[in-house]
């Protein structure tokens, strides 16, 4: 009998990876499961190398979406800090806009990509634990680094605080909703030039 891989899993991967190679990443990874980690270590194994690879698959969809939100973040805090603004109505609206360009983009191109609206939401979720991450560690990575002045300047030490204010429930919120709707926009466009190429 031949055992399989976590369901839930293979059907992540299959979001994940491009459409035009899905069928062949699917197979090798099921045949080398099948063929050299069952026989070798036994189902339970073999599905924990299944998972991390398919997780590799993850990473790789969302770090770059991460990356830049989490840059994003970090160079408001760096902003905030260097140069204190008085007007934050102008740089709350640059930077919303400037993720929800981030989440757009990512999400678009995932649905494009995969021909699956659902990897639009998947990839932005990640991006957007990703960017939580990095934007509480630069703040963290600045209090270290910057420790004698905090100590020194009120003003400083208050920045700082602030830029621990990650919003991370809203981050989500919008994962979600641009997530959603550029999967669905990426896959519909794949769909739309598909058959106008034909």
């Amino acid at each position: 009998m031949n055992e399989n891989p976590p369901r839930w899993a293979q059907s992540l991967l299959g979001l994940l990876v491009p459409h035009r190679t899905r069928d062949g990443i699917l197979g090798d990874l099921l045949e080398e499961y099948r063929e050299g980690h069952v026989p070798a270590g036994g189902v339970a194994a073999a599905d924990r190398w299944y998972v991390r690879q398919v997780l590799g698959f993850l990473w790789q969809a969302c770090a770059p979406g991460g990356v830049m939100l989490g840059l994003l973040l970090s160079a408001r805090d760096v902003m905030d800090l260097a140069m204190p603004t008085q007007d934050y109505r102008l740089r709350a609206a640059v930077s919303t806009y400037l993720a929800f360009s981030i989440f757009a983009g990512i999400a678009i191109h995932a649905g494009w990509r995969s021909r699956h609206a659902l990897t639009g939401l998947v990839v932005c979720m990640g991006a957007a634990a990703i960017g939580s991450i990095v934007g509480f560690a630069t703040p963290a990575v600045l209090s270290v680094l910057m420790w004698s002045e905090v100590q020194r300047n009120p003003a400083a030490a208050a920045a700082l605080r602030e830029s621990f204010d990650v919003p991370v429930p809203v981050l989500f919120a919008i994962a979600i909703v641009f997530g959603s709707i550029g999967g669905g926009i990426g896959r519909g466009a794949r769909s739309v030039t598909r058959i106008s190429l034909l």
